[in-house]
């Protein structure tokens, strides 16, 4: 390529782009990101070669999808119990798009259009997503983050991804349109759902299920200890009180879905750090009604949900006189409303994702 030193490398790659020589206005404009003065042109000249990589790498790269998977250093055990939990996720919010599946432990891979799980490590998770955008490839990010330490950086990294499915519902990442919050049930291992050909099976009307209420887990943390003194109010409950998460004395799986498939309410306390826990999905696929909370200035589930039929309370103390003021009717009107909307909701979440990954 022969270059003009006095054509600034900005207006020469977008000269050469509008004559379609997409390699020389793509050499250009990384050119052009090195040298600009401006942080408007350094964003035309990182758009530009987006771009034109873009273009060049579709032509010769096929239509699917890659998934790429990494293991930091763990057990076999525990590489099998997370494929376990990976391929749940997958099933469900992939199956509207065509993927493959490889492992990268080394991460070094960069698939034209690639999903990838999010590190650890977030300087190193930048560069990677920096490594494939200016590859001009697409990229869907899957990012779990309980603590919010996502928000620290949002605004530098979003820059760089097509796509973010994310748990944990956070107002400052929703504001991004390219992101796409997912309940965490999609992202658990141990509860094991039914499959839709077995759902309903288990969504079983309020007049067979023999527990009012119940709870399994730990309650030392945040609101619990309130929530469990107030439900001794409301007959008929059902509890195993545990060390904590995943304890020895813990129930297992089947167990565990056992009491859910008996019990109309569930009452769904915060955990350690946030409103949302996985009971609360637990409870749904088991066609329970999830009871949850929700904070001064902050209702978390209807930010996360939109249009809701969850019972929502300001304190547990609340909770049983909601629950004696409701007749067998209204019951189970309520828990078939919940079981409904929460079948809606899966569906019209899988066909979001699909919808926006078929864009790209």
């Amino acid at each position: 390529m022969i270059f003009d030193h006095n054509v600034e490398p900005l207006k020469a790659a977008r000269q050469r782009q509008a004559l379609g020589l997409l390699r020389d206005s793509h050499t250009l404009y990384g050119l052009a990101l090195a040298t600009c003065a401006t942080e408007a042109e350094r964003e035309s000249a990182r758009y530009g070669l987006r771009q034109t990589a873009r273009i060049l790498a579709r032509r010769d790269c096929p239509a699917e999808w890659i998934l790429t998977r990494h293991f930091d250093d763990q057990s076999a055990e525990h590489q099998e119990s997370s494929r376990k939990y990976y391929n749940r996720f997958e099933d469900f919010a992939l199956s509207g798009v065509k993927v493959d599946k490889i492992a990268d432990p080394n991460r070094i891979h960069f698939p034209y259009r690639h999903v990838f799980y999010s590190f650890s490590d977030e300087a190193q998770e930048l560069e990677y997503v920096k490594t494939s955008f200016y590859r001009g490839f697409s990229t869907v990010m899957i990012k779990s983050d309980e603590w919010y330490t996502a928000e620290n950086n949002i605004d530098e990294f979003i820059k760089y991804v097509d796509v973010v499915i994310y748990s944990y519902f956070s107002a400052e990442i929703a504001k991004y349109k390219k992101c796409i919050y997912i309940p965490l049930m999609f992202l658990m291992n141990g509860f094991l759902p039914p499959s839709d050909e077995q759902s309903e099976k288990y969504d079983r009307p309020a007049s067979a299920r023999p527990y009012t209420w119940s709870f399994m887990g730990g309650i030392n943390k945040s609101s619990r200890k309130q929530m469990f003194d107030s439900m001794q109010a409301v007959p008929n409950g059902a509890h195993h009180l545990t060390m904590g998460w995943m304890t020895e004395d813990a129930l297992g799986p089947r167990d565990y879905r056992k009491v859910m498939d008996n019990s109309v309410f569930v009452p769904c306390p915060a955990g350690w750090s946030n409103l949302e826990s996985y009971r609360v999905w637990e409870a749904l696929e088991a066609g329970c009604i999830p009871l949850v909370e929700r904070r001064e200035g902050y209702d978390y589930f209807s930010l996360a949900l939109g249009n809701h039929p969850l019972p929502t309370f300001d304190c547990w103390d609340q909770v049983p006189g909601f629950i004696a003021g409701l007749d067998p009717s209204a019951v189970e009107g309520l828990r078939s409303t919940c079981s409904a909307w929460w079948k809606n909701y899966k569906l019209s979440l899988k066909d979001k994702i699909a919808a926006e990954m078929l864009k790209l």
